[in-house]
């Protein structure tokens, strides 16, 4: 049932009034909640191909240290690789996605990847180095698609709270305040209607008397 109010044409305008705007507003928010959902599922996809990029380029990275470590053995390799001389910056900015701002990250990657002469490690070591370090982009290239997954999930969730807010509760309470107001008017037009009749049949009757 809706709450009280009173039954009079003002209140019924009003009313009519607020149902329009909720329902544009509900129109609104369920649009924004479809386009959230198709991009979640963009960004999940994306999600799938960067992982599988980054885990195919760690499977060549791990092959080359593991032979870097049999060729050279576990201390030269640690040893040669302990002094690295390049330098990684990450940097971030907050981009707007559908009235959300999400997190964007740059990689900045400067200086020499090999801080060891050609004696002190084989090629492998070089290799695994370079790769690692083509690596962070795809790292954090990954994290960001990732919690911007994160933050489109949960404004679906508060965007469908909403949506829900309005299409059941808001939108029904107004419509049966409506229906209620527009039965009391009926019902005091059919009391008037009836109060003037029976003056007109008294008055007629005086006149005829």
């Amino acid at each position: 049932m809706g709450s009280a109010v009173s039954a009079n044409r003002m209140n019924l305008l009003r009313l009519k009034k607020k149902v329009k705007t909720a329902e544009r507003g509900h129109k609104l928010m369920k649009d924004k909640q479809d386009e959230l959902i198709r991009v979640f599922f963009l960004l999940i996809n994306e999600i799938k191909g960067a992982r599988k990029n980054l885990e195919d380029k760690l499977a060549e990275c791990y092959q080359n240290s593991r032979l870097a470590i049999a060729l050279s053995g576990t201390g030269n390799a640690q040893s040669a690789s302990s002094a690295p001389t390049t330098t990684v910056k990450t940097s971030a900015s907050l981009v707007p996605v559908l009235n959300l701002r999400v997190p964007e990250l740059e990689i900045s990657i400067k200086g020499e990847v090999r801080s060891w002469s050609a004696s002190e490690a084989p090629a492998a070591l070089d290799e695994a180095a370079e790769q690692a370090i083509a690596l962070l982009p795809n790292l954090a290239k990954l994290a960001e698609i990732e919690h911007k997954v994160k933050l489109i999930a949960m404004e679906i969730e508060a965007t469908r709270r909403r949506v829900n807010a309005l299409e059941y509760n808001l939108i029904p309470g107004l419509e049966e305040n409506i229906k209620e107001i527009s039965l009391k008017l009926s019902e005091m037009e059919r009391s008037n209607l009836s109060r003037l009749m029976a003056i007109k049949e008294i008055v007629s009757h005086q006149k005829e008397a």
